[in-house]
């Protein structure tokens, strides 16, 4: 924030550019003087009442005021507890106002006085006004900044004390007014007052603060600017009051010359490195405040202005047509909970079921840590005991479909080895596209229909090749027989499918132990497509879960403690060279992904081929002699006895020529 008196040079070119700046400081280190040794007028008013009796004057009531600081310091300390309690609302009120202070003929400058009355309830014999310093951005504020000329004279920093003090309070008549208005204000400046009363000991305790004197009476600013100052440009006096228990109220200053609907306090609360908003209030007149209740402690400032259509609270940094509104800005903390007593009861009551329920988790805790303790150590002692291993022959002869996608020739091998190892250790049949589609006359659809039916198990065997087939692309054929993967997993689906809405008014899914879902260790499990994977189908990886799998062929219980003796160096060898032709090759997944042919310039291609000369059929003798010379059988001497069709050249000759226009063009 920017101070309202900013520091004026000393070195100026002339004397008469010098004057007007010593009297500026002069009249500033006058009206100091006169703050910091309170030599201000009687402005003490005990104010006259009327009651059923008749009215009763001020002169009546004997009283004396200490105005010097020190004197009314040593007074109060006889007191020690006096800010041990709050005052209640039945024993003091107490009122803030500003006072503005113009010239009128004498040197000084504008300034603002505070006015603190205190209108007192309940008999006692002395009331006491403390000011301090709570924050004073600008440096012309004697009160925080320049504490010298109090240490010459007392010795120590005393902060200024007012008292009033009553010789027999037997005779007060209730209530009483004690004014004061001496103190004064400073722009942007925070001031803590505290307003006691001996007895019943109790302290009424309130943050003040203003912003620029311009800002806050008109008459001041009319002073620096004459008719050009904006009225609207007004912020209030604001008053913090935190004597409550249960909250604080928070209040303003409304003006005399002007009129002010709507009043808008928006709070913020302070954390480490931002603000957080808590709430906003808007008060409409004539109501001055409003009391916030059940206020946690903590750092918290409160922005009251009038809010209007042209200005805004907040602005980014970027909006440079953004106006902010002319506010006031007081801060204050909560040292502790200001709570109400329903409130705290609420509180007690939720502080209450949250160790109720912390502890109920604590034990239900406890109990799942004994459960899994005790599962633990089942465990344990049941592996500790001796298992009889039973042995079971393998007298059953499986029938296996081995599907799988040629992803590379390691791969194919692999599944090979696979089919051998099935066929050695598991006493199974196994059919397999690479052993069996190499005959000739064997359709291969008619084949892969043929074993899927015949088949007992189906094994399906995933890989990155199957995950780009499931996609839709197509790998490059590099067998003599087609890939029928994408075939085969259509016929595996479907039946699939059977089984699920068979099983619809089952309580349990119930496992298809036809099909088995396969993927070697060097291809991770996601190669399985989760829409797939979610069939309920037994799925294994190998050779890890070899054991499990030749349990399975033989129909034995899920979860059954296999202890086989296969040999798997043959199968974990193909595994390797699968892995070496993977790191010598990284994009050998693109490469096998087949590309799209252009028809359209095969055609072209096509078209473009030269026309020759039509050769001519060779004759009979020339047939004779080719015949012995590729060790072949010669044709027949009369040809036309068997066919009817003679060997002249007039049977090849073609209908029409190739200069002719064809008729597909």
């Amino acid at each position: 924030m920017r101070g309202v008196i900013q520091e004026v040079g000393w070195l100026l070119p002339s004397i008469s550019c010098l004057f007007p700046h010593l009297l500026i400081n002069l009249m500033i280190f006058y009206t100091n003087w006169s703050l910091i040794f309170a030599s201000c007028p009687d402005d003490v008013e005990i104010f006259k009442r009327v009651d059923s009796e008749g009215e009763y004057f001020p002169d009546q009531l004997n009283y004396s005021l200490e105005r010097d600081t020190m004197a009314c310091d040593d007074l109060q300390l006889l007191y020690p507890n006096i800010y041990a309690a709050p005052c209640e609302d039945a024993d003091l009120d107490v009122t803030i106002s500003s006072i503005p202070v113009l010239p009128n003929g004498t040197n000084i400058l504008p300034y603002v006085n505070l006015n603190i009355s205190a209108l007192v309830h309940t008999p006692c014999s002395h009331v006491f006004f403390r000011l301090q310093c709570l924050e004073a951005p600008d440096h012309d504020d004697q009160y925080c900044h320049d504490h010298e000329a109090q240490i010459r004279k007392w010795g120590r920093m005393i902060w200024p004390c007012r008292a009033l003090s009553v010789s027999k309070m037997a005779l007060i008549r209730l209530p009483f007014r004690f004014g004061y208005h001496c103190f004064r204000l400073f722009g942007h400046s925070h001031y803590l007052i505290n307003v006691s009363l001996v007895p019943p000991l109790c302290t009424s305790s309130l943050i003040v603060t203003i912003p620029l004197e311009t800002q806050l009476h008109s008459s001041i600013a009319q002073f620096y600017n004459g008719d050009l100052f904006n009225p609207t440009d007004w912020s209030p006096l604001v008053i913090v009051d935190l004597t409550p228990a249960d909250g604080v109220w928070l209040r303003y200053e409304r003006p005399s010359d002007r009129r002010i609907k709507q009043m808008t306090f928006t709070i913020y609360e302070k954390r480490d490195t931002s603000n957080k908003f808590v709430f906003t209030e808007i008060l409409d007149a004539p109501n001055s405040g409003f009391k916030w209740t059940n206020v946690p402690a903590g750092n918290y400032s409160a922005f009251v202005y009038v809010n209007r259509h042209d200005c805004s609270l907040l602005c980014s940094d970027g909006d440079s047509g953004c106006i902010i509104c002319p506010h006031t800005m007081v801060k204050f903390s909560i040292v502790k909970d200001k709570y109400t007593t329903a409130w705290r009861n609420l509180r007690s009551v939720a502080n209450f079921a949250k160790v109720l329920a912390l502890a109920l988790l604590g034990v239900l805790l406890l109990a799942a840590l004994l459960m899994l303790s005790a599962l633990i150590y089942a465990r344990i002692s049941r592996s500790r005991c001796q298992h009889v291993e039973r042995d079971i022959v393998l007298t059953q002869r499986p029938s296996i479909l081995l599907l799988y996608t040629d992803d590379c020739v390691a791969h194919s091998s692999c599944i090979l080895v696979l089919a051998k190892f099935l066929e050695d250790f598991a006493n199974a049949i196994v059919h397999v596209d690479q052993l069996e589609l190499n005959t000739a006359g064997v359709i291969p659809t008619r084949w892969l229909v043929d074993m899927f039916a015949k088949s007992k198990f189906v094994i399906v065997v995933f890989s990155e090749g199957s995950q780009l087939v499931l996609e839709g692309k197509t790998l490059q054929c590099g067998r003599p027989f087609p890939d029928l993967f994408d075939t085969a997993i259509n016929h595996v689906m479907s039946e699939l499918n059977r089984h699920i809405a068979s099983q619809r008014a089952a309580t349990s899914r119930v496992i298809c132990t036809r099909f088995i879902f396969l993927h070697m260790s060097y291809s991770p499990s996601s190669v399985i497509p989760p829409n797939i994977a979610a069939f309920p189908v037994r799925i294994l990886s190998i050779p890890a879960q070899v054991g499990e799998l030749i349990a399975h062929l033989h129909e034995q219980p899920v979860g059954s403690r296999i202890v086989h003796q296969a040999d798997t160096t043959q199968l974990e060898s193909a595994i390797e060279e699968v892995l070496a032709f993977r790191r010598s090759n990284p994009s050998w997944l693109e490469n096998r992904i087949a590309q799209n042919v252009d028809k359209e310039a095969v055609r072209a291609d096509i078209s473009s081929l030269p026309l020759s000369e039509p050769q001519s059929f060779p004759s009979f003798d020339e047939q004779i002699r080719l015949a012995r010379d590729f060790n072949i059988e010669p044709p027949d001497v009369e040809p036309t006895l068997e066919s009817g069709i003679g060997v002249d050249e007039s049977r090849f000759a073609l209908i029409g020529s190739p200069d002719d226009e064809s008729d597909s063009s």
